[in-house]
């Protein structure tokens, strides 16, 4: 069974592990409630969509202030710790960081698989950016089940998710966890990297950015 630790404000009810870490990197400490919904729903559609896993939580947002790099660089080295199979940050930064880079290339020395969080359009975000990790975005031509191959690491997920519990979630975060969840549904627990890349793309219903015609960007 794969295990999957998930970075990112909280995860309600659904995570086996927890930490939370604060703006220095220290912890992991107890985790509080999830203060956006934004984790929980992530969780939430891991669950729906998913084959069952365990799942662990990284709580890297605990209130309204910005993480910083040294919580996310942290909650990687806990996630590593853990012995997670994949890696999931629906997050980015926008200037490349060291710190962020050593913990991200330690996970995958460890054999960590690390799906993150990219914008459909605009600048490059990390770790996203880098190579040895699966960057996931939104793609509005998939349904819940499906996705899309935008390039040869990058791939697309339905970009919105709707809970009656926890509200409505868009965009690229929830687009990560649908190709996270592809992940969960099509590879055997453990796959390599490489493996991974090519199961997501044989699975996937789309290949290549998605095009608009004059048309549609008229209307």
């Amino acid at each position: 069974m794969w295990k999957v630790a998930l970075i990112d404000s909280g995860a309600g009810t659904h995570a086996v592990a927890q930490g939370h870490f604060d703006h220095e990197g220290g912890g992991p400490l107890d985790v509080r409630v999830d203060p956006t919904g934004h984790g929980s729903r992530l969780a939430q559609v891991l669950h729906e969509f998913a084959r069952p896993h365990q799942l662990i939580l990284g709580q890297v947002f605990g209130g309204a202030t910005p993480t910083t790099v040294a919580a996310i660089a942290a909650a990687v080295s806990w996630a590593v710790e853990q012995k997670a199979h994949i890696i999931h940050l629906s997050l980015g930064l926008l200037a490349d960081r060291p710190s962020l880079a050593e913990a991200i290339e330690r996970a995958t020395e460890a054999g960590s698989l690390v799906v993150a969080a990219a914008p459909a359009q605009g600048r490059r975000v990390y770790p996203a950016a880098y190579p040895a990790v699966i960057a996931a975005t939104g793609d509005a031509r998939c349904e819940p089940g499906e996705i899309s191959r935008l390039a040869f690491t990058r791939f697309g997920g339905c970009p919105v998710f709707h809970s009656q519990h926890l509200g409505v979630g868009r965009g690229a975060s929830v687009g990560a966890a649908f190709v996270t969840a592809a992940i969960l549904n099509h590879c055997p627990t453990g796959a390599t990297f490489d493996a991974v890349v090519d199961a997501l793309g044989q699975q996937a219903r789309y290949d290549g950015p998605e095009k608009r015609s004059h048309q549609a960007i008229a209307e």
